[in-house]
């Protein structure tokens, strides 16, 4: 017996062995059919030939048979080497359909001994089950016998395809990527020049969220470019976004690699899956790209299928809908659709990138997660293969919107309200995609752009981060006064909100603070007139500033005109009310108008103890104020 095994054995393999004593335990049945399912570069092809070297130590009366899965022609093509080794046929002659028919006459026979038989990057789901469209001959499937003397080891991306292959979800052994541990020896071990720092080859494989292929990428760029290039260095330029996407795609030499059907560059390697669910389920496609975009981690379904998004939302095409440049765009993007994608479409999707390994989900069901290098490859992949990917970061903008809202309690302090701010950030990152684009976004979705980055600026500013969160406000002023002009309302209110905003950022310049205010107020004057509620909330806040400068008439008329808006109003006893009321009895305290204050103190109070009860600490200090 002798094996068609096309690799040589890697010596410098890095033992895995969970994954290797689960494959014994499972050998150790007769006929045993077993899958290696994980993301591309996880390193399942390379734990395969490492164990076909260990059988044939151990069984030396067993074949080893190793075929090509990536095609039905790549089978075909294996199954006539391997008819031409058991000098079933010559290799010359050898007709696909007879090689295929021949070795598995071989594989059924029991006579002929034990086999064991490795099907590498068997992904497509169609190609084993299936009929194919170009041939009468039956499925790959059939090919590959039952039998007591015959063990099956498959490696597979796709977890559909793996379990059609295996027979059952029982038989699929998940790869994880390494420990890391196990990564950090990886990297040493194919470093050329070992005298690097221990802690650098952790944050490296850390980095690199202990991928193998990802790891030996890095290596072979490393010990190409020495000795100018470093490990310091490569990990200062992996930190330099716009440097990844290179550093990944860089290919390298690695004879234990099929070259002719998969790429040894991380990147091209994960696209390889993109590549197949896009011609499988476009629709599952473009649910990954939207996911790229945000965090990596905990991903709500909200974010994803809640709302109702498409592109006659965001884009005027300058005509009645369904014009013929609509009916284009729609084509061209396959992101445009034209009614809701229904929840089971969407959970078809969902489950086609869970069983490409490509999503991970939370117990709970309602969250999910990318590795970085998955996140890093399909957002490459999604602004290559989409002339529109535009539309997707817009389409992200319209559903984070409504979530982050001004109205939300404990603005920004609620874990539910940190984690969209954190997918907000990444596709504030994406803008330059959006703003380069020649589309025509309406002024709605400015609109939206607008209210949801200024909110995001504020919960910048909030949580200390008053340099970013400024830079974002004024930018996003700038680009609402670009699309949308001058004197456009939207205009006005983004200004209104940098004024607002910049307010967040002083401490004790009450001149500066008093300049703002009145900007701010006479902005919502024109944008709401002057008798609205949110005018009387900017008087509210200018007259304190006038208080605090020393200016005691002023503040009162504007303290007065503010608490006459908000008692027109027919609204409940609301606690802007109590404020304002509470900032006049002040002002006129400090006017030796103690009658007056008390008054207004002794309402407040009142007021405070039926709605909070008598031992809210807001009742017992209006009661003090009082004595």
């Amino acid at each position: 017996p002798g094996s068609t095994v096309p690799f040589a054995r890697d010596p410098d393999f890095i033992p895995r062995d969970d994954i290797v004593g689960e494959i014994d335990r499972r050998r150790s049945v007769a006929g045993s059919r077993i899958a290696l399912v994980g993301t591309g570069g996880v390193g399942k092809s390379q734990i395969a030939i490492e164990y076909s070297y260990r059988v044939r130590a151990e069984q030396n009366d067993t074949w080893i048979f190793w075929v090509y899965a990536a095609s039905r022609a790549r089978f075909e093509d294996s199954y006539r080497t391997i008819a031409s080794r058991l000098g079933l046929v010559s290799s010359s002659k050898a007709d696909d359909d007879q090689s295929l028919s021949l070795v598995h006459r071989w594989l059924s026979d029991e006579f002929n001994g034990p086999w064991y038989m490795i099907i590498d990057n068997a992904d497509d789901n169609a190609a084993f089950t299936w009929e194919s469209e170009n041939s009468d001959g039956p499925a790959l499937l059939s090919f590959v016998p039952f039998v007591p003397h015959g063990h099956v080891l498959v490696t597979s991306r796709n977890n559909s395809a793996a379990v059609a292959i295996v027979g059952s979800h029982k038989e699929v052994v998940k790869v994880a990527p390494m420990n890391p541990d196990s990564a950090t020896m990886l990297l040493e071990k194919k470093l050329a020049y070992t005298a690097e720092e221990e802690n650098d080859l952790r944050r490296l494989v850390e980095a690199l969220e202990c991928m193998p292929l990802a790891i030996v990428q890095a290596a072979a760029y490393i010990n190409r470019m020495a000795p100018r290039m470093t490990l310091q260095r490569y990990l200062g330029a992996f930190s330099d976004q716009a440097k990844v996407d290179s550093l990944l795609s860089s290919e390298f030499v690695d004879l234990r690699r099929d070259r002719t059907s998969t790429s040894n560059a991380v990147v091209k390697t994960l696209q390889l899956s993109f590549e197949q669910i896009n011609r499988d389920a476009p629709s599952a496609a473009n649910l990954l790209c939207m996911m790229s975009l945000f965090d990596r981690q905990a991903i709500q379904d909200v974010l994803l299928c809640d709302i109702e998004v498409t592109g006659r939302d965001i884009l005027n095409y300058g005509g009645p809908l369904g014009s013929t440049n609509q009916t284009a765009m729609s084509d061209n993007t396959g992101v445009l659709g034209s009614e809701r994608v229904s929840e089971d479409a969407f959970e078809s999707d969902l489950s086609t990138l869970i069983a490409y390994n490509l999503i991970t989900v939370n117990e709970s069901g309602d969250t999910f997660s990318m590795h970085r290098l998955v996140q890093i490859s399909a957002k490459a992949w999604a602004v290559k293969r989409q002339s529109n990917y535009a539309v997707l970061v817009a389409i992200s903008i319209i559903r984070l919107a409504p979530l982050l809202n001004w109205e939300a309690a404990d603005f920004g302090a609620s874990a539910s309200y940190k984690s969209l701010i954190a997918h907000a950030l990444p596709v504030w990152n994406s803008r330059a995609i959006l703003l380069g684009s020649q589309l025509p976004f309406t002024e709605s979705f400015w609109t939206e752009y607008m209210s949801l980055f200024n909110r995001v600026a504020w919960y910048l500013l909030a949580r200390g981060e008053p340099e970013l969160g400024l830079e974002m406000a004024q930018e996003v002023s700038t680009t609402i006064r670009h699309r949308l002009g001058e004197t456009n309302r939207v205009t006005l209110w983004s200004e209104l909100r940098i004024a607002e905003a910049l307010l967040l950022t002083l401490q004790s310049d009450f001149e500066e603070a008093e300049r703002l205010h009145r900007q701010v107020l006479e902005g919502k004057e024109l944008l709401y007139g002057p008798d609205s509620w949110t005018v009387s909330i900017a008087m509210s806040h200018l007259g304190d500033i006038l208080y605090q400068r020393g200016k005691f008439q002023e503040g009162e008329r504007y303290l007065r005109d503010a608490l006459r808006i908000q008692r027109a109003q027919v609204v409940p006893v609301n606690f802007d009310v109590m404020r304002t009321m509470l900032l006049l009895s002040s002002n006129l305290d400090s006017q030796d108008r103690q009658a007056e204050a008390l008054e207004l103190i002794s309402s407040v109070a009142t007021t405070r103890e039926k709605l909070l009860g008598e031992d809210h600490r807001d009742t017992i200090t209006s009661k003090i104020n009082l004595a």
